[in-house]
C-alpha cells in the first residue's frame, strides 16, 4: 500500500524533499513506517525523529490529515493512501 509524506522543518532538509511516497506492506504501523523512512533517509532522520529508549522525541509531530497522532504509540496502525505529515518544532526540546 501506498503513504504520502509531507516533510516540514528540519525533516525537508534531512531528506532533501517536501514530499514523498512510499510502498508499505499493509497493516505497518507508525513504528514500522519510521523504520522504513530511517532505512530510505539514514541515521540523521531516526535521530531526528526518535529519542534514546526509541520512542517519538517530544518535538516530532505527527500528523494524518488534519489529525496530530503523534501521542497515539507507535504501535498505531497506517490506512492505506493516509497523508502522512512530519513536523519538527523548533524550540519544543529542552529540559
Amino acid at each position: 500500500m501506498w503513504i504520502h509524506l509531507r516533510f516540514v522543518g528540519a525533516y525537508s532538509l534531512i531528506t532533501g524533499k517536501k514530499k514523498d511516497s512510499i510502498n508499505v506492506t499493509r497493516g505497518i504501523t507508525i513504528g514500522g513506517l519510521l523504520d522504513r523512512l530511517t532505512e530510505k533517509y539514514g541515521s540523521s532522520f531516526h535521530d531526528r525523529v526518535r529519542d534514546r529508549n526509541g520512542s517519538l522525541r517530544s518535538n516530532c509531530r505527527l500528523f494524518f490529515g488534519q489529525e496530530d497522532v503523534s501521542r497515539l504509540g507507535l504501535d498505531t496502525p497506517i490506512k492505506e493512501g493516509e497523508d502522512v505529515a512530519l513536523y519538527f518544532l523548533i524550540g519544543a526540546a529542552g529540559g
